[in-house]
């Protein structure tokens, strides 16, 4: 469509800054697409208006007259089907007013004050078996890093007159603690939560069954929704910024990029003028009073990152504003682990994981230049292969105590040490795997591997990762050779390059010695350590030592490698 001077101006608008607005003609093809807020111009015609925010839509039509001027649309109110009980919401008429009430009561606790964590927690699950199983629900634990039990919810919360909710409020210190549920059967599930002096952080999550039965009920930690107010103000289900705050958060789980640019911009200009040459700690307590929800900064920081090729200015300043609210808080510092924000890190390290799954991406990309950033004996290291579920936090399976010291324990050292670097390690897990998916399916590889109670959690997932990526390679190339006599002829071309790749591969392992490993760049360039963190997701140190350690439990295999002659070949 060409632009011309009998088009009409639409603009739309919502509320919520995190709203998709899409625009389509009588035809339903997209004409105009924007968040938070729409400005186009249109030729006259019958169109409709989408509005998406989080978990709900709705739909407008607009009609476009010829010799109007401009056409406003806004977007109904929204009412988000969400784990919390907000306004407007079955769930909001039944629970708001008990979630208010407990998020007032707060029960002190012996790690101190200048926190709290609110907790709520309701059977959303419809069923007599469901019914059946609300204590366990309820039997959330919330424990310190140490895994030291701080409170055991069913008894410490207060229940609802129809016992399908449960509410608790903490004092805690600031810091950071876990949320674990044991599902019986289904397993043992955690997550990070991040509490910061002068707020409470509220956390709501309904229910879900779990496991192959779909038989345990529990919470829905993968989709809780989680909020920040100051100390003292409590759960509000009305207040808009909840909302707002909610929104952003579905959006961030779905992979959304929504991100709320002109609120931040507005938000970042009121904060540059509460600065205005006042005492920083002034500026702090001034923020604080402007700005109730810092949670909604915090994911709309992230759904920055997803937008492509964000505004890095804004986002500088974002995240300073977050450190003024809420102080080095993990998801907060986990945006500076960003190349282009580097210049805002400060020292941290994460001997637990961050709440977010998209700053633990980060985080372990990061830990590339900074292995240190993750430390090689610390809960994030154990959990890192464990992580469990989708959605905008980081979800795991604690590793039971037996697995933590396997994943901890230092490698034995044997008799006649290997010192292997990672690269030459490397080699001899892929000889490895070669070895044997030349003599059986790539399943039976992967059952044994999964069997093989000598190897870690992390040990095992780097196998059977090595397995699927030979696998994947040569059945390519099987393909390519199937195809076509062209094909035939590149691949007896590729099949050459290959056979040249592979003696040089022989000759560079026939030169390993016991201090250093001369290896060809074609391995290093392809499976290096930046290449695996991202794939595996899983921290430098930690990557490092399962991959020399291996090796070193593959020491049978590896030294026939190391030793072979060339004259054996």
């Amino acid at each position: 469509m060409t632009h011309n001077s009998n088009w009409i101006r639409l603009l739309g608008h919502s509320e919520v800054p995190t709203t998709e607005i899409t625009v389509l003609d009588s035809s339903f093809r997209l004409i105009a697409r924007a968040v938070g807020s729409l400005d186009t111009a249109l030729a006259p015609g019958a169109y409709t208006i989408q509005f998406k925010a989080g978990s709900s839509v709705s739909e407008v039509p607009a009609i476009l007259r010829p010799g109007s001027h401009e056409v406003h649309v806004t977007a109904p109110s929204f009412t988000l089907r969400s784990p919390a009980p907000l306004t407007g919401s079955r769930a909001g008429e039944q629970y708001g007013p008990l979630a208010r009430e407990c998020s007032l009561k707060v029960m002190s606790t012996q790690t101190g004050t200048g926190g709290e964590l609110f907790i709520f927690l309701r059977n959303s699950t419809q069923g007599s078996q469901a019914t059946a199983q609300e204590n366990r629900l309820f039997a959330v634990l919330v424990c310190d890093t140490h895994s030291r039990v701080v409170a055991e919810l069913s008894e410490a919360g207060t229940r609802s007159q129809d016992g399908k909710s449960l509410g608790c409020s903490l004092a805690l210190a600031p810091g950071t603690y876990l949320l674990r549920f044991d599902g019986a059967s289904a397993g043992v599930f955690e997550q990070s939560v991040v509490v910061s002096k002068g707020w409470q952080t509220q956390v709501f999550a309904s229910s879900r069954l779990f496991g192959q039965s779909r038989h345990v009920l529990g919470p829905n930690l993968a989709e809780m929704a989680i909020f920040m107010r100051r100390q003292g103000l409590g759960f509000d289900p009305s207040e808009h910024e909840t909302l707002v705050a909610e929104a952003a958060r579905q959006a961030l789980a779905e992979g959304l990029p929504v991100a709320p640019t002109e609120r931040l911009r507005a938000s970042v200009t009121e904060a540059n003028a509460i600065r205005g040459g006042m005492p920083e700690e002034q500026v702090n307590d001034l923020l604080k009073l402007k700005f109730g929800n810092p949670m909604f900064g915090i994911y709309g920081a992230h759904l920055l990152l997803l937008s492509g090729e964000p505004d890095w200015v804004l986002l500088g300043e974002v995240v300073t504003n977050l450190k003024s609210l809420v102080g080095d808080h993990p998801d907060v510092l986990a945006l500076t682990m960003h190349p282009k924000l580097r210049h805002l890190e400060q020292s941290a390290t994460y001997e637990v994981p961050p709440m977010l799954r998209s700053s633990w991406r980060l985080v372990v990309a990061e830990s590339v230049q900074r292995p240190d950033l993750v430390p090689l004996y610390s809960y994030s290291s154990a959990v890192a292969n464990r992580t469990w579920g989708a959605g905008a936090w980081l979800v795991w399976r604690p590793p039971i105590e037996a697995t933590a010291r396997e994943e901890q324990r230092p490698a034995h050292t044997p008799s006649q040490p290997m010192n292997l670097n990672f690269s030459s390690a490397l080699l001899v897990l892929q000889t490895y795997v070669e070895e044997h998916l030349n003599r059986q399916s790539i399943g039976q590889f992967v059952q044994e591997t999964a069997r093989n109670g000598n190897f870690s959690g992390t040990e095992r997932t780097l196998l059977i990762y090595l397995a699927g990526m030979h696998y994947q390679g040569w059945s390519l190339a099987n393909l390519i050779k199937s195809q076509s006599g062209l094909a035939e002829r590149f691949f007896s071309s590729f099949r050459e390059v290959m056979s040249e790749l592979d003696q040089l591969l022989k000759r560079a392992m026939s030169t390993i010695t016991a201090h250093e490993a001369a290896v060809t760049p074609a391995v290093t360039s392809v499976f290096n350590e930046d290449y695996l963190v991202k794939a595996l997701g899983i921290p430098m140190a930690s990557l490092h030592q399962a991959v020399v350690t291996l090796s070193r439990k593959l020491s049978r295999s590896a030294a026939k490698v190391i030793t072979r002659s060339p004259e054996g070949r």
